[in-house]
């Protein structure tokens, strides 16, 4: 399988943001887009505390993940390879 290096993720909730993390965790630099920056902060605090403990799927590298908003098109995710 050919190596990805920019993933976008649409919807940051409970799937969006796992598959975010695994993805970041595997050195991919990760877009997660949203209508609602609220559900962008959340899904990043989730994260954030992922990071710290790696509790559910190992740590993610620094750096390595970053979030976008927007709320009426994904213009972010126009360089990924996934999405």
């Amino acid at each position: 399988m050919a190596e990805v290096n920019n993933v976008a993720v649409i919807g940051s909730g409970t799937m969006g943001n796992g598959i975010a993390q695994v993805f970041a965790m595997h050195g991919s630099q990760v877009t997660l887009v949203d209508i609602e920056q609220q559900f962008l902060d959340r899904a990043m605090a989730g994260i954030k505390i992922e990071q710290v403990s790696g509790a559910r799927f190992g740590p993610v590298a620094p750096g390595r993940l970053g979030s976008y908003h927007a709320p009426a098109r994904a213009d972010g995710a126009a360089r990924a390879e996934v999405s």
